[in-house]
């Protein structure tokens, strides 16, 4: 009677001769199967086989996606370096660009109070100029430049700070007393002013000639409102004007004295009588017990 055939479970080797063992034991290099059935060449050389041949595959498999990995590393590694090299770029850029702009600025302000500088030092050089030439004028001149024989004084001639003295007084000459032939100005000189009027002014001429052209036509300037409170007279010596002041005094002490005045050219006149104005005679020609105005009045 034959026995029926023995069968393993799903997770055993069925030896040949129906021996079960499990099928972990397998060409695991110690035979299980009493027939030795579970290490045989042939069946284990293809197991084998077949194991290094999943192994390959796999392996080739991992070294494909490593290289897959590695390459993608690589280019985003070479992305990084190529934005971290455009952002190096465009910061030396801007900080050129804010080093060239800086620059600019710093050279614009720096010229800007150069030019300051120079406006203050050459307003103080050209104010400083301006005091030295008044210095000059004041206490350098010789003390015969204003000879009274080419000299003339002016007055009321109005005042200011940083006057062009010698421009005011051909204007007077030239406009005011219509003096066409040029005359040479010699010296000029504003005297300090003792009330509150402006200071007199001294003026020399080149010649006596000059002067007495500039005393003619001194008349002209009450024909003209801007030069109507101007008044020129003859520069007199310091001796000249003691004994003018000196006659002032004897006319106020004399009777009736106060009906003459000296004139500015020296000339006693009386007051209100034109006739004598046009030709006053000397105080000193005058008959005895006329007081000086006979002779005027018949003229």
């Amino acid at each position: 009677m034959a026995c029926a055939k023995k069968t393993c479970a799903t997770t055993d080797f069925s030896c040949k001769n129906g021996q079960c063992v499990p099928a972990r034991w397998r060409c695991d290099g110690e035979p299980e199967c009493a027939d030795g059935s579970d290490e045989a060449d042939a069946i284990c050389i293809l197991i084998h086989k077949t194991f290094e041949m999943a192994e390959k595959k796999v392996t080739r498999s991992q070294v494909a996606e490593k290289e897959d990995d590695t390459s993608t590393l690589l280019k985003e590694v070479r992305l990084v370096n190529t934005k971290i090299d455009n952002i190096e770029e465009k910061l030396i850029s801007k900080v050129d660009a804010l080093g060239i702009s800086l620059e600019r600025t710093l050279k614009q302000e720096l010229k800007k109070i150069k030019d300051d500088f120079d406006s203050e030092i050459g307003g103080l050089k050209s104010r400083m100029s301006q005091l030295e030439e008044k210095i000059k004028t004041h206490y350098s001149r010789p003390s015969n430049t204003f000879d009274p024989d080419v000299s003339i004084v002016l007055m009321g001639l109005s005042y200011d700070e940083d006057e062009n003295l010698a421009a005011k007084i051909k204007e007077v000459i030239e406009e005011g007393c219509a003096c066409d032939d040029g005359v040479t100005l010699v010296a000029l000189e504003r005297l300090r002013a003792r009330g509150p009027g402006p200071g007199v002014v001294k003026v020399a001429f080149a010649s006596a000639k000059e002067k007495v052209v500039v005393l003619r036509g001194k008349t002209n300037l009450k024909s003209q409102d801007k030069f109507k409170k101007v008044f020129i007279r003859s520069a007199k010596s310091h001796t000249e004007r003691v004994m003018e002041e000196n006659f002032k005094v004897l006319l106020h002490d004399l009777p009736n004295g106060s009906d003459y005045f000296v004139s500015g050219n020296g000339r006693v006149l009386r007051r209100g009588d034109r006739g004598a104005e046009r030709a006053p005679p000397p105080l000193a020609s005058a008959p005895a017990g006329s007081r000086g105005g006979g002779q005027a009045r018949r003229r």
